[in-house]
């Protein structure tokens, strides 16, 4: 079960970054931008057509990772608490559940990286700390694409492919 506690990093960490985006987004005026001869009337970040798709696309990508992750965890959980053995698919679930979560999380973060703008660079603000500990926790052997591998295998009968710590 210790790889059962690394895919709920990642949501906490996008969750961070949506919201310090929407707080960002609220109180910053947007760069102004000539239309023609004239200037952009002003605005805040938030009025930006694309800071709005990247929240409405993070919150959507980190709620369906959040799900997924409930619903592996809790089926596994459920068949261990009964005292049976999990089965093939339950292990490629499971198998999967870090690389596919974190994975998101990831990309959530990445995409909110983007909508911030240039000053998420500085290691000051909550954005890029949310980068970096997101990719960090990304590279993580149980996070590795080939868990993938691992689950088709099992969910098409052949030899286990297992982590070897």
């Amino acid at each position: 079960m210790f790889a059962a506690k690394g895919p709920a990093v990642g949501p906490g960490i996008a969750r961070h970054a949506i919201d310090a985006l929407i707080e960002n987004a609220s109180s910053r005026p947007a760069r102004r931008y000539t239309v023609g001869d004239r200037l952009e009337p002003p605005k805040a970040v938030r009025d930006d057509v694309f800071v709005q798709d990247a929240v409405g696309r993070a919150d959507t990508l980190l709620t369906s990772a959040r799900a997924y992750l409930f619903d592996v965890m809790g089926d596994f959980w459920e068949t261990l608490v009964n005292g049976g053995p999990p089965s093939e698919v339950q292990i490629a679930r499971f198998s999967t559940v870090n690389a596919y979560v974190t994975g998101t999380c990831a990309e959530v973060v990445q995409l909110v990286f983007k909508a911030a703008g240039g000053s998420a660079v500085y290691a000051k603000g909550p954005f890029d700390r949310c980068l970096r500990d997101v990719l960090t926790i990304n590279q993580h052997v149980i996070g590795t694409p080939r868990t993938y591998e691992m689950a088709g295998r099992l969910l098409l009968g052949l030899e286990p492919l297992r982590w070897l710590f």
